[in-house]
């Protein structure tokens, strides 16, 4: 769970979000402040639904940057790039990945939709 903190509260991407990776695998995007409005720790993470909030299978962690208000950019390891998009309401979507986040095929690429909404 993360943590509030005064500077989040009014920043748009921050929080935690929840998708399906497989048919039978879930995962989660979770995107915090490092510099208000400007730097971001973005973690994905997969786990199996009916065990959740078990360890997860498999979890990478990055560093993105925010361009033209509306577009996280970053990496998730030397050549592991992404991208993060706002949708609709308070959904994101993950994309340019390269579907391998630990060197096993997982369909990253799609919509996550914020916890708790």
């Amino acid at each position: 769970m993360l943590a509030a903190s005064p500077a989040s509260a009014a920043d748009f991407i921050y929080g935690e979000y929840d998708g399906t990776c497989g048919p039978k695998l879930g995962c989660s995007l979770i995107v915090e402040t490092i510099k208000t409005g400007k730097t971001y720790k973005v973690t994905f993470e997969t786990y199996v639904p009916q065990t959740y909030p078990q360890p997860a299978l498999c979890k990478v962690s990055g560093v993105a940057t925010l361009h033209k208000g509306k577009v996280l950019v970053g990496e998730f390891g030397p050549g592991k790039p992404f991208e993060i998009l706002k949708a609709r309401n308070s959904d994101m979507i993950l994309g340019k990945t390269d579907n391998s986040p630990c060197g096993e095929p997982i369909k990253m690429n799609g919509v996550f939709h914020m916890v708790g909404d």
